[in-house]
């Protein structure tokens, strides 16, 4: 079950590593979250996360438009804002900020004593079922309005 805290803290968590990781301004915007996740044009990785004191499953989905995606890029390597953005350079940043992300939330909900493993990031497109009563759904734009999703689900083994 999910505690009441957790959609603040993936808030927060988001936020944190976009910013400090990317220099990029998030501004929360719930409208139309469906139609956002289901955009063809946004990429999308999934990374999941075992948590073996409890038993519990956990997967982490990073949704992003493209130029949002672009300009983290930019940002990030420090690159011209006309400069060629290769296929493994959007795998490899979408995978880097979902890594962040998910470490930075697991570390706040997870006591000290407990421990968490991070799986791989795997860059494709994923059916989510963003009504789940297991799920958390956090949407942002950034200043020019381009998309950013993050959903957390959580599964358990118990």
């Amino acid at each position: 079950m999910l505690n009441d805290n957790y959609n603040e803290v993936l808030r927060e968590s988001v936020i944190e590593a976009i910013e400090s990781l990317a220099f990029v301004q998030l501004i929360e915007n719930t409208e139309s979250l469906a139609a956002k996740q289901a955009d063809e044009t946004n990429r999308q990785t999934m990374l999941s996360v075992y948590q073996s004191v409890n038993n519990q499953y956990y997967l982490f989905v990073l949704t992003i438009s493209p130029k949002l995606l672009k300009d983290i890029i930019i940002n990030i390597f420090g690159l011209d804002p006309e400069a060629l953005i290769t296929p493994d350079m959007e795998k490899d940043t979408i995978s880097e900020l979902l890594n962040t992300i998910a470490g930075k939330f697991m570390r706040n909900i997870t006591p000290e004593t407990d421990i968490f493993q991070l799986g791989l990031p795997i860059p494709e497109k994923y059916p989510i079922d963003i009504t789940s009563n297991n799920s958390i759904n956090c949407s942002f734009e950034s200043e020019d309005g381009e998309t950013i999703i993050l959903s957390f689900l959580e599964f358990s083994n118990k």
